[in-house]
């Protein structure tokens, strides 16, 4: 009998130990993260409750069961009744985890970031990363369930309250979600910084807007902050703002705005700078605005109108002494001629030009008093004005006066001044200035505006960077053809060159505007690379062709960040390169050639194509840190197969003693 169980036991062990060994090797193969959080001192996970919903208009109904009820199938005979399957959490696919509102500049406590998740599974945090602009940040971890809140708040003063980037990083250090704010050099959405107690929230069209009702871990608020008019003084008495929460939650909710009254702005208080009403094939065209102010001004419930009264609504603000670039406005620029205007919240004209026919990929550019025709445009940037070379077209400003009414009160407002621009075309013909014949060493250190002869090696082609812009060897510099078709030309083409000096961003170029300005004088070796540190890349290597090695701390669409020893300097990846980024990951060393170009942002380099990019060694994978679990799974399996062992023997010695008395009795018997 004793037998007879011992054999039981010991076929139950090894059936025991069998699974064990099954259920460590599918956790070696397993895709998935473990699903244990660690909660850091550092964060504070909001509860999901019924009004934690996104910003956004979602059923409850479309959203699938965590707990899904999986039915015995021919392919899994072995479940012979249901079972319940929880999802595993794993990384976040782009677009999933957002940044949802930010606090930089608390009025008590700590700076806090907030995520929210749109993915209908938990997704896990594990060594994903949340960084200001000088990449300064914490690491997170732990969970976040699907249309739920985290936030994460900062020890110290992390986030600058004048003006941040915050950037949130998965684990391979690629780019998941960014905003900019205050007077960081890169914010394209022109965000205001957050005053004292305030934070920038995300609102229902996926942009941010400044709120004085910071939500931390529930849906957005925004109070719009109020703010005395300029023009015409509020009268009326402030009215009381009652928010509650509403009784049925079980569908997202936009995020809720307190609306003010329209401020009224003065004439001036923003300009039309620029306009590009006549692109080339495959341009935008644009209207490019500019706060003269010591103020940011937010730009909700401003519009812009043409002369038939089609409105372009604007958005986001403006950071003062910063233009903005409004593209492909509604109803279109015409190029025989048109009327743009810029209203204010009230309805009020702020700023207005009229201009007459203008010649393809020339800009109406404001030189501080009078709009002239330009080669050179500069959206998003102080303009660079360079008048054509056969002309000079002038539009006359001229202030207006005429009385205005508050639209909405039916009450006459007080008398201002209507900035309106009137056409007025002076032309003068002018000779050609003669052009100075200069090396691109000497042409580099010359006025802006001097025209000069001078030659180089091409060391990039046409329709590389774009389809007007090429790049000479030598000192470097930009050429950029004006209204012209470009003849064929290949790297290592000498070239003699006539045109004025000008500059775009920062980064002085050649403007060609004649047919007759580009000579090909024959044909030589392509231009071999200057090696140097990336520290060493400024204004007097700007337009060369360099080489640099280092690894990769960041990757985005598009965009590299190369360091090494000596700094940092971000690879801009044309799409007229052809280069494929995904044979490069964060943590690569590469060696990199391009050209050092300058922006208002700083410099940078423009690899040429996939030959410029070479990468060294490969990034080292990071190793997954083993479940707790698993040490233990191997330490039991050994256990139990140690015991198996020593049953095993005393087994053996049982049926050995066993096999003795029935030999003695056997042999007595006989």
């Amino acid at each position: 009998m004793s037998f007879r169980l011992t054999i039981t036991f010991v076929l139950f062990l090894a059936s025991w130990l069998v699974t064990q060994t099954r259920i460590v090797r599918a956790e070696e193969t397993s895709p998935c993260q473990s699903s244990e959080t660690i909660v850091s001192s550092s964060e504070v996970t909001a509860s999901p409750s019924d009004n934690s919903l996104p910003a956004a208009e979602v059923s409850s109904e479309s959203l699938p069961s965590l707990n899904q009820e999986t039915s015995p199938t021919e392919s899994n005979p072995q479940n012979s009744s249901n079972e319940t399957q929880t999802l595993s959490p794993r990384l976040p696919r782009p677009g999933e985890l957002r940044i949802n509102e930010i606090v930089s500049n608390p009025s008590e406590g700590n700076e806090w970031v907030e995520l929210f998740s749109a993915a209908v599974e938990p997704l896990t945090l594990a060594d994903l990363a949340i960084k200001d602009g000088g990449n300064r940040g914490i690491t997170l971890d732990g969970i976040i369930e699907p249309y739920a809140y985290r936030l994460f708040f900062f020890s110290s003063a992390t986030l600058n309250n004048s003006g941040d980037a915050v950037k949130l990083l998965a684990p391979d250090g690629n780019l998941l979600d960014a905003v900019s704010y205050g007077d960081w050099e890169e914010n394209p959405l022109a965000l205001e910084a957050p005053a004292k107690g305030s934070s920038l929230v995300r609102d229902d069209t996926a942009s941010f807007r400044l709120t004085t009702t910071p939500t931390p871990g529930v849906v957005n608020l925004i109070t719009a902050p109020q703010t005395p008019p300029v023009v015409v003084p509020d009268s009326s008495p402030p009215q009381e703002t009652t928010v509650s929460e509403s009784p049925s939650a079980a569908r997202p909710q936009p995020a809720q705005e307190v609306s003010a009254a329209p401020r009224s702005y003065s004439p001036g208080a923003l300009l039309i700078s620029e306009l590009y009403p006549a692109p080339y094939a495959g341009e935008e065209e644009w209207v490019e605005l500019f706060n003269p102010g010591s103020e940011s001004i937010s730009l909700v419930d401003w519009f812009l109108t043409d002369a038939a009264g089609t409105r372009t609504p604007l958005g986001l603000s403006i950071a003062p002494q910063v233009f903005l670039t409004i593209r492909e406005p509604r109803g279109h620029l015409n190029n025989s001629g048109d009327t743009v205007n810029l209203h204010d919240p009230s309805g009020a004209i702020i700023s207005s030009l009229a201009y007459e026919g203008v010649k393809r990929g020339e800009a109406y550019a404001f030189d501080g008093s009078i709009f002239k025709r330009s080669v050179v445009p500069t959206p998003g940037a102080s303009n660079q004005i360079q008048i054509p070379e056969d002309e000079k077209e002038e539009i006359r400003f001229a202030l207006v006066q005429e009385e205005v009414e508050e639209l909405g009160s039916g009450a006459a407002a007080p008398a201002v001044k209507k900035q309106k621009t009137s056409v007025k075309k002076s032309r003068t013909k002018k000779s050609p200035d003669p052009p100075l014949e200069v090396t691109l060493t000497e042409a580099r250190s010359l006025a802006k505006g001097t025209v000069v002869r001078t030659q180089g090696v091409v060391s990039v082609a046409p329709g590389v960077f774009g389809s007007r812009t090429f790049y000479l060897a030598g000192s470097g510099m930009q050429v950029y053809a004006h209204g012209l078709d470009l003849p064929d030309l290949s790297v290592g083409d000498v070239l003699e060159v006539e045109g004025k000096l000008g500059s775009s961003g920062g980064e002085t170029r050649l403007v060609v505007s004649k047919a007759d300005a580009l000579r090909v004088t024959g044909h030589g070796d392509a231009p071999t690379p200057e090696a140097m540190d990336i520290g060493v890349l400024d204004d007097e290597t700007e337009g060369w062709l360099v080489t640099v090695e280092g690894t990769v701390t960041e990757k985005t669409n598009g965009r590299l960040m190369v360091e090494d020893a000596s700094g940092a300097i971000p690879v801009v990846v044309k799409s007229g390169s052809g280069i494929d980024q995904r044979s490069v990951s964060v943590g690569s060393a590469v060696r990199l050639t391009g050209i050092v170009s300058e922006t208002k942002s700083g410099f940078r380099l423009l690899p040429r194509g996939a030959d410029d990019l070479s990468v060294l060694a490969l990034a080292t994978p990071t190793e997954e840190a083993a479940p707790a679990r698993r040490p233990i799974s191997f330490l039991s399996i050994g256990a139990g197969f140690l015991i198996l062992a020593l049953i095993g023997m005393v087994v053996w010695k049982k049926i050995s003693e066993q096999r003795m008395k029935s030999a003695v009795v056997v042999g007595s018997a006989l």
